[in-house]
Protein backbone atom coordinates (compact mmCIF):
# COMPACT_ATOMS: atom_id res chain seq x y z
CA UNK A 1 0.00 0.00 0.00
CA UNK A 2 3.12 2.28 0.96
CA UNK A 3 4.53 1.92 -2.52
CA UNK A 4 1.10 2.56 -4.02
CA UNK A 5 0.86 5.95 -2.56
CA UNK A 6 4.91 6.52 -3.40
CA UNK A 7 3.60 5.33 -6.94
CA UNK A 8 0.66 7.51 -7.31
CA UNK A 9 2.58 10.91 -6.20
CA UNK A 10 5.32 9.88 -8.81
CA UNK A 11 2.78 9.90 -11.19
CA UNK A 12 0.92 12.56 -10.29
CA UNK A 13 3.87 14.70 -10.10
CA UNK A 14 4.89 13.52 -13.44
CA UNK A 15 1.63 14.64 -14.79
CA UNK A 16 1.80 17.74 -13.63
CA UNK A 17 5.26 19.05 -13.92
CA UNK A 18 4.95 19.84 -17.61
CA UNK A 19 2.11 22.18 -16.93
CA UNK A 20 4.27 24.41 -14.76
CA UNK A 21 6.97 24.68 -17.34
CA UNK A 22 4.06 25.30 -20.11
CA UNK A 23 2.45 28.33 -18.56
CA UNK A 24 5.79 29.68 -17.98
CA UNK A 25 6.74 30.06 -20.96
CA UNK A 26 3.44 31.60 -22.61
CA UNK A 27 4.49 34.44 -19.90
CA UNK A 28 4.92 37.31 -21.98
CA UNK A 29 6.49 40.51 -20.52
CA UNK A 30 4.59 43.54 -20.77
CA UNK A 31 4.34 47.01 -19.19
CA UNK A 32 7.62 48.46 -20.14
CA UNK A 33 10.39 45.79 -21.55
CA UNK A 34 13.57 47.07 -21.73
CA UNK A 35 15.95 44.83 -24.42
CA UNK A 36 19.69 44.26 -24.81
CA UNK A 37 20.28 43.02 -27.93
CA UNK A 38 24.41 42.28 -27.70
CA UNK A 39 25.63 38.69 -27.51
CA UNK A 40 25.32 36.67 -24.11
CA UNK A 41 29.03 37.46 -22.89
CA UNK A 42 28.34 41.45 -23.11
CA UNK A 43 25.55 41.38 -21.61
CA UNK A 44 26.75 39.17 -18.51
CA UNK A 45 29.68 42.11 -18.48
CA UNK A 46 27.69 44.64 -18.16
CA UNK A 47 23.61 45.78 -18.56
CA UNK A 48 20.77 47.89 -17.81
CA UNK A 49 19.65 46.88 -14.80
CA UNK A 50 16.22 44.85 -15.35
CA UNK A 51 16.96 44.76 -18.62
CA UNK A 52 16.35 41.20 -20.82
CA UNK A 53 18.72 40.26 -22.97
CA UNK A 54 17.46 38.59 -26.39
CA UNK A 55 20.65 38.64 -28.93
CA UNK A 56 20.59 40.28 -32.25
CA UNK A 57 20.41 37.32 -33.88
CA UNK A 58 17.59 35.68 -31.50
CA UNK A 59 15.05 38.63 -31.81
CA UNK A 60 13.27 36.55 -34.56
CA UNK A 61 12.95 33.71 -33.11
CA UNK A 62 12.18 35.16 -29.00
CA UNK A 63 9.81 37.97 -29.93
CA UNK A 64 6.97 35.80 -29.03
CA UNK A 65 8.04 36.38 -25.70
CA UNK A 66 7.25 40.00 -25.21
CA UNK A 67 3.53 41.44 -25.35
CA UNK A 68 2.89 43.00 -28.57
CA UNK A 69 1.27 45.91 -26.52
CA UNK A 70 4.07 46.42 -24.50
CA UNK A 71 6.46 49.48 -24.56
CA UNK A 72 9.44 48.43 -26.00
CA UNK A 73 12.78 49.80 -26.18
CA UNK A 74 15.74 48.35 -27.64
CA UNK A 75 19.34 49.22 -27.04
CA UNK A 76 22.95 47.58 -27.72
CA UNK A 77 26.75 48.88 -27.14
CA UNK A 78 26.19 52.49 -28.11
CA UNK A 79 25.99 54.76 -30.81
CA UNK A 80 28.10 53.11 -33.62
CA UNK A 81 26.02 50.34 -32.95
CA UNK A 82 22.92 49.23 -35.28
CA UNK A 83 21.45 46.08 -34.15
CA UNK A 84 19.45 47.95 -31.94
CA UNK A 85 17.29 50.12 -34.87
CA UNK A 86 17.29 46.68 -36.72
CA UNK A 87 15.92 44.64 -33.96
CA UNK A 88 13.36 47.40 -33.37
CA UNK A 89 12.40 47.28 -37.39
CA UNK A 90 12.28 43.57 -37.00
CA UNK A 91 9.73 43.66 -34.16
CA UNK A 92 7.63 46.53 -35.64
CA UNK A 93 7.13 44.00 -39.17
CA UNK A 94 5.94 41.45 -36.20
CA UNK A 95 3.21 43.90 -35.00
CA UNK A 96 4.91 45.54 -32.51
CA UNK A 97 3.67 49.31 -32.99
CA UNK A 98 5.16 50.86 -29.17
CA UNK A 99 8.91 49.95 -30.06
CA UNK A 100 11.51 52.26 -29.86
CA UNK A 101 15.48 52.81 -29.93
CA UNK A 102 17.71 53.87 -27.25
CA UNK A 103 20.59 54.50 -29.43
CA UNK A 104 23.07 55.74 -26.62
CA UNK A 105 23.22 52.73 -25.42
CA UNK A 106 25.13 50.34 -22.71
CA UNK A 107 27.77 52.60 -22.87
CA UNK A 108 26.05 55.98 -22.15
CA UNK A 109 23.94 54.64 -19.41
CA UNK A 110 26.87 53.48 -17.50
CA UNK A 111 29.10 56.39 -18.03
CA UNK A 112 26.04 58.51 -16.78
CA UNK A 113 26.27 56.13 -13.35
CA UNK A 114 22.89 54.69 -14.08
CA UNK A 115 22.14 50.95 -12.29
CA UNK A 116 23.48 48.52 -13.88
CA UNK A 117 24.64 44.76 -13.43
CA UNK A 118 27.55 42.79 -14.53
CA UNK A 119 30.99 42.91 -13.65
CA UNK A 120 31.56 46.16 -16.10
CA UNK A 121 35.09 45.18 -17.55
CA UNK A 122 34.43 45.60 -21.10
CA UNK A 123 36.68 48.61 -22.87
CA UNK A 124 33.67 49.99 -24.98
CA UNK A 125 32.17 51.18 -21.82
CA UNK A 126 34.51 53.57 -20.69
CA UNK A 127 34.68 54.96 -24.82
CA UNK A 128 33.50 58.34 -25.31
CA UNK A 129 30.84 58.05 -28.33
CA UNK A 130 29.13 60.74 -30.28
CA UNK A 131 25.72 60.62 -31.79
CA UNK A 132 25.69 59.75 -35.33
CA UNK A 133 23.18 61.65 -37.65
CA UNK A 134 19.84 60.74 -37.17
CA UNK A 135 18.75 58.46 -40.23
CA UNK A 136 15.69 60.49 -41.56
CA UNK A 137 14.27 57.37 -43.02
CA UNK A 138 13.81 55.74 -40.16
CA UNK A 139 10.21 55.57 -38.61
CA UNK A 140 11.82 53.95 -35.00
CA UNK A 141 11.53 56.55 -32.20
CA UNK A 142 14.97 57.02 -30.75
CA UNK A 143 14.32 57.51 -26.59
CA UNK A 144 17.11 59.60 -25.16
CA UNK A 145 18.97 58.25 -21.26
CA UNK A 146 17.02 60.73 -19.32
CA UNK A 147 13.83 59.74 -20.60
CA UNK A 148 14.71 56.18 -20.47
CA UNK A 149 15.34 56.72 -16.88
CA UNK A 150 12.56 58.48 -16.02
CA UNK A 151 10.36 55.81 -17.55
CA UNK A 152 12.06 52.96 -15.56
CA UNK A 153 11.46 55.53 -12.39
CA UNK A 154 15.11 55.93 -11.81
CA UNK A 155 16.04 58.88 -9.42
CA UNK A 156 19.40 60.92 -9.65
CA UNK A 157 19.82 59.26 -5.98
CA UNK A 158 19.70 56.23 -8.22
CA UNK A 159 22.18 57.49 -10.64
CA UNK A 160 25.05 58.59 -8.06
CA UNK A 161 25.19 55.45 -6.45
CA UNK A 162 24.76 53.39 -9.20
CA UNK A 163 28.62 53.66 -10.14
Amino acid sequence: MKNMKRSFFFISLIALLPGCWESKKQEKKSGLVVVNVLDEELYNDCHIKGSLNIPFEKVDELADTIDKDAQVVIYCSNYQCTSSEYAAKLLRTKGFSNVCVYEAGMAEWYQKGLPVEGERKKAYLKKTCSKLTQDESSDIPVISTNELAQKMKISSQDATTAA
